[in-house]
């Protein structure tokens, strides 16, 4: 995942739980949660970070958006998505069987 597909990604979920997207003065989409917003330059600022192992959502919107910890509950709650998605999606493509393991199959000689 790249960060364009991170931000994408991100705002598509908030849109499917309810969240208002919108667009700000400077022409950059954000979410609403309500009592503060996030935007896309502060999605592509916690990229990769907010994805790591062990990453604290918390301490990744205040290094990045100050000042915003009522984002941080529903940002959670994206990134567990997020990650539940990118599962799921490594887990189809391991089940997909490989072209390289397919029997090749090889002709008979033509008749002379």
């Amino acid at each position: 995942m790249n960060k364009s597909q991170f931000v994408n990604l991100t705002i598509a979920i908030a849109r499917e739980h309810g969240w208002r997207i919108e667009t700000n003065r400077d022409g950059l989409t954000q979410i609403d949660f309500g009592n503060k917003k996030l935007h896309a330059k502060h999605l592509e600022d916690m990229f990769p970070a907010i994805l790591a192992d062990g990453a604290s959502v918390s301490e990744t919107i205040e290094k990045n958006a100050p000042g915003r910890p009522c984002t941080v509950r529903p940002m959670r709650l994206i990134i567990t998505e997020i990650k539940r998605r990118e599962f799921l999606a490594s887990a189809t493509e391991d089940a997909r069987p490989s072209n390289k393991s397919k029997p090749q199959h090889v002709g008979l000689p033509s008749a002379a």
